[in-house]
């Protein structure tokens, strides 16, 4: 049985065992693929304009449910990016497992 995550309401927390698979696939596409690239991303993210970007995450209250990849494209396309990569050897308080799968 295959769900669109566009057919989830996002509104309802009383969700089907069904609707959890697809956002937990949706999730973890994401984070696999950013797994894997860890080794191509510096140790020290994007700081330029820093400030805007944390002005930019603030809202208010929402009215409504989002779409998970609403919140989903931004988190991992733009915000986890500017960060710093703490499960890579370079960085300078590395410690093993913090950025593997298993851990």
């Amino acid at each position: 049985m295959t769900i669109n995550a566009k057919s989830i309401d996002p509104t309802d927390i009383d969700l089907t065992p069904a609707q959890m698979r697809v956002m937990r696939e949706a999730l973890l596409t994401r984070v696999i693929a950013h797994l894997v690239a860890l080794h191509e991303m510096p140790s020290c993210g994007d700081f330029r304009d820093i400030e805007e970007v944390c002005r930019s995450m603030r809202e208010s209250v929402p009215e409504q449910g989002s779409e998970l990849e609403t919140l989903l494209d931004p988190l991992f396309d733009e915000w986890i990016s500017r960060s710093l990569t703490t499960s890579d050897p370079g960085y300078f308080d590395y410690t093993p497992g913090g950025g593997i799968y298993p851990a």
